[in-house]
């Protein structure tokens, strides 16, 4: 499965919830920290996509059942929650759509 190119950014608002009014590629972000989740959201809208920016597991379901969006960028630690919770909880489901899941590392490895 390919996430389809990007076109040309819009006036689209990096922050609208269910990306509504553009024809770009949706990518929802699931990212606890709203700060980063926003840093990406708006490297992804300069990249010629919607980002959807929601902070928590439930929301996240919820979006990605909604919104069908092209790509989940996914935290593997969400304050309260895993992001593979939403992985195995989305494949149970039968879903399909790519998901990149995000990790921290404490330190460098070579």
């Amino acid at each position: 499965m390919s996430i389809p190119p990007a076109s040309q950014p819009s006036d689209s608002n990096p922050q609208n919830p269910q990306g509504l009014g553009t024809n770009l590629p949706s990518v929802l972000i699931v990212e606890s920290d709203e700060r980063l989740a926003h840093t990406i959201g708006v490297d992804l809208h300069e990249a010629g996509y919607t980002p959807l920016e929601v902070h928590n597991l439930r929301a996240a379901l919820s979006h990605a059942r909604m919104a069908s969006p092209s790509l989940i960028v996914v935290a593997r630690r969400l304050r309260e929650e895993s992001g593979l919770e939403l992985c195995r909880q989305l494949r149970a489901e039968k879903s399909k759509v790519p998901i990149l899941l995000m990790m921290a590392q404490d330190e460098l490895v070579d």
